[in-house]
């Protein structure tokens, strides 16, 4: 037990390290900085959720006490609140006797886990909203106080005559920039979280001891409710003011577990190709050149939802497994 608590606190440590890195002003440590919630995940997959709670109040009274409790603050919600409840339904699990006698264990599928983060990245939209009431253009208002749109207009045209692109309308980039900010900051920060916990898991599993396996991409089924989360945001952002602005939040942010999907769906077909690894290399790297790829992964991934083309790409290849 005092191991246990030895160690959740010098997660918490690492963790508040990690976050206080960007005082360094180094590109690297902006790496660091959104990998902060993976030691919370460590401690939480390895010592349960009691691990994360603990690493969790450890990081927080550090900061706290090094920095301001607003600094504080900010961290906990940013970092510490996701860990700590994605690894309570992450170690959710029942076991039962299968058909032939087999003993097994079920554990909460990765999917609803998606669902979710989603959930609170959600709320944390919806505690936005609720904190630029005050604001004269409400949530897109409170947004452009930290954005220097100037500057970043002059930057992007410049970037624009450089590479010879088309010059884009600036009233309608002016309009664009803080709903691109604010979906940017929800995507940016699921993305951490889910890179954190893979990273926690990873170690876990090298190190020890990891209380779950590591679930699949080629396994990741999304639960229907996503659906109407998704269309709930795209519909939103058709209303008007901060209603439509934070609709665009949210479907991005519901967006995201059909990216995944559609991951998903491009691993199992592409086990039918004799060069797998090479085509699922430059598929990745055209990904970071090309964002349209990005949005047609999306558009797989919802389509794979209704369509299925996992399970008669499976049902090709009789015998073989799921495994990716």
């Amino acid at each position: 037990m005092r191991t246990d608590l030895l160690k959740s606190v010098a997660a918490g440590l690492t963790s508040a390290l990690f976050y206080a890195s960007v005082l360094s002003g180094s590109f690297s440590a902006l790496i660091l900085v959104w990998l902060a919630p993976a030691p919370l995940f460590y401690a939480g997959l390895t010592m349960h959720v009691r691990g994360a709670i603990i690493a969790a109040a450890a990081g927080t009274l550090v900061i706290a006490v090094a920095g301001d409790p607003a600094t504080a603050l900010a961290y906990a919600l940013a970092n510490a609140v996701a860990p700590i409840i994605l690894c309570r339904f992450a170690l959710l699990s029942r076991s039962y006797t299968d058909e032939n006698g087999q003993p097994y264990t079920e554990w909460y599928p990765s999917g609803f886990l998606f669902g979710v983060l989603g959930i609170i990245a959600s709320l944390f939209v919806a505690g936005l909203v609720i904190f630029s009431l005050g604001q004269a253009e409400g949530l897109r208002g409170f947004i452009e106080t930290f954005l220097d749109i100037d500057s970043l207009i002059a930057a992007i045209a410049q970037m624009q005559a450089q590479t010879g692109g088309a010059v884009l309308d600036e009233a309608l980039l002016r309009a664009a920039l803080p709903a691109i900010a604010l979906v940017s900051l929800v995507s940016g920060w699921q993305l951490s979280m889910i890179a954190s916990a893979a990273l926690a898991q990873t170690i876990a599993l090298r190190f020890g001891p990891s209380l779950r396996p590591s679930p699949t991409l080629a396994d990741l089924q999304l639960p229907l409710w996503i659906n109407f989360a998704f269309l709930g945001g795209i519909l939103g952002t058709f209303l008007p003011g901060t209603l439509g602005f934070a609709g665009s939040a949210i479907a991005a942010i519901f967006a995201l577990p059909y990216f995944f999907l559609g991951l998903s769906t491009v691993h199992v077909i592409s086990r039918r190709l004799p060069l797998r690894p090479f085509a699922l290399t430059v598929f990745y790297v055209f990904m970071i050149f090309f964002s349209w790829l990005i949005l047609l992964t999306v558009g797989l991934g919802l389509t794979e939802q209704f369509a299925g083309f996992r399970q008669k790409a499976i049902a090709a290849r009789t015998g073989q497994g799921q495994g990716d």
